[in-house]
């Protein structure tokens, strides 16, 4: 009997073996990509949900100095302990007014209900991190230990309670002066060549002078400042967005702008030569993004000239630490940092160096961006 069933064409069964045959290619090369793609690590899949939660950015590695012939830049210690506590101000003591040798921190401004910003802490040689007291109403910003006519133990800024309180070794703490315009008030406090404690109003821009007894009044209305911290010349002169003394009177001065809404470094912030009674403004320098606390280099292989700490558009890892010249001439020292204040140890507290607060770095703490202290040595 005859077959009545048409078999196919010799064209359709190689249009058949070329599509199995595709397909089986493709398969083994989908196959070999997802063999081939290496999965997310910890720290990638951390970076992530961290970029989710902070769409800025930050900072994904440590920071870099300009001239690695000449410096090199080390971990010293890692915040991760404390997750929420920025480095502030930068403190360093060989120990005074019964507290021990090491770099005191306070936590920073809080705009939250964040405890863990109301923290002042301690590094210790080994870049061991613990509490001084946690038992602050407010964030707490700055720092000085108490001397001569001021009493003992440290004076603390609180910013939004208008306060600075004093905390003493056995950490009892108490109202030492009511300073500033609501709603935020002093911030970097410093000693001036009189020997009498300096400190800025954040809402108003004038420098206070606070007197041992803790009445205060205005010793200087400066427009450009928002925040700092005054010094006795040829001293240590930390400031934020502030005057700070010089040698041969006057007032280095600086401003403070937070980011720009499209996280861009708005480079809007100037740093300033004031007038030591505060009637005449000068332009220094230009160009800088989030400026934190200015200091003096301590001389030798660190120079004399000013040293500028800046946190760039906030928590993005694009700040730095600057050197500007007498001419106003702006050079890098530090880059890819959230820098916000260096300190010299030259009679080697800690080992001697420079150290350096980095605000918001997750490099070695994946899991959340910790505040870092990292030092810089000669090779």
């Amino acid at each position: 009997m005859k077959n009545n069933v048409k078999r196919p064409s010799m064209s359709i069964l190689l249009l058949i073996i070329i599509s199995s045959l595709l397909s089986v290619i493709t398969s083994g090369c989908r196959q070999a990509d997802t063999r081939q793609t290496p999965r997310p690590t910890l720290q990638e899949r951390s970076l992530s949900s961290i970029s989710q939660a902070y769409p800025w950015g930050v900072s994904l590695g440590p920071p870099t100095v300009v001239d690695p012939k000449k410096f090199k830049i080390e971990l010293f210690a890692d915040l991760k302990e404390f997750p929420r506590n920025w480095t502030f101000d930068l403190t360093l003591t060989k120990g005074e007014n019964g507290f021990p040798p090491g770099l005191y921190i306070p936590g920073g401004p809080s705009f939250a209900p964040d405890q863990e910003k109301r923290r002042l802490l301690r590094v210790d040689r080994a870049g061991k991190v613990s509490t001084v007291s946690d038992r602050f109403e407010k964030g707490i910003e700055s720092m000085v230990f108490a001397r001569g006519k001021y009493g003992d133990g440290i004076l603390v800024s609180e910013l939004q309670s208008l306060r600075i309180v004093r905390v003493l070794s056995d950490g009892t703490i108490s109202t030492f002066a009511q300073v500033g315009t609501a709603p935020l008030g002093p911030t970097q406090m410093n000693y001036g060549s009189d020997g009498l404690l300096y400190v800025p109003d954040y809402t108003s821009g004038n420098l206070m002078r606070v007197y041992p007894d803790g009445k205060s009044g205005v010793y200087a209305t400066v427009p450009v400042v928002a925040r700092g911290r005054a010094d006795v010349a040829g001293r240590k002169g930390n400031a934020e967005a502030q005057p700070m003394y010089q040698a041969g009177g006057g007032f280095i001065t600086s401003t403070f702008s937070t980011r720009s809404r499209n996280a861009e470094p708005h480079k809007l912030d100037t740093i300033h030569i004031v007038s030591i009674d505060g009637r005449s403004v000068k332009e220094l320098a230009a160009g800088f993004s989030g400026i934190e606390f200015l200091n003096f280099g301590p001389g030798g292989i660190w120079g004399s000239e000013l040293y500028v700490s800046a946190q760039g558009t906030d928590l993005n890892g694009d700040g730095g630490v600057y050197i500007v010249k007498p001419d106003g001439k702006v050079e890098p020292f530090i880059t890819g940092i959230d820098a916000t204040d260096v300190v010299f140890d030259t009679e080697g507290i800690l080992g001697g160096g420079m150290f350096v607060g980095d605000m918001y770095n997750p490099w070695g703490a994946p899991d959340y961006p910790s505040s870092k202290i990292w030092r810089v040595v000669p090779r």
